[in-house]
């Protein structure tokens, strides 16, 4: 139906659009709000959740890397891998391969 049908005068047709009324009415505009907030909680839920399992998985691998390390330590200086000291070592040499990657990294 056109303009013209439907009765409107010229300054009328200045306010509607091609598809109908352009203007969105309070309780449509709420919607859209209701509607872009739900997205948004749900994408920031997704990447709290994305962030805990990769940083799970990263912390997972450095004590996978240190119980290593400890084991290689007290296999090579024939020391029991049970011991506090293989332990201590492990983790020092950990640290030492994790701050020379950082430090390589950020050259």
């Amino acid at each position: 139906m056109k303009y013209h049908e439907k009765g409107l005068g010229a300054d009328q047709e200045s306010e509607y659009g091609e598809k109908g009324n352009s203007q969105l009415t309070p309780l449509e505009t709420s919607k859209k709000g209701d509607t872009n907030l739900i997205k948004a909680l749900k994408l920031g839920c997704l990447v709290v959740i994305f962030g805990l399992i990769i940083g799970g998985v990263l912390i997972l691998l450095i004590f996978a890397m240190w119980a290593i390390l400890a084991i290689f330590f007290g296999v090579i200086s024939g020391i029991s891998f049970t011991s506090p000291l293989c332990w201590v070592v492990g983790g020092l040499i950990s640290l030492l391969i994790i701050c020379l990657e950082i430090t390589h990294k950020t050259k």
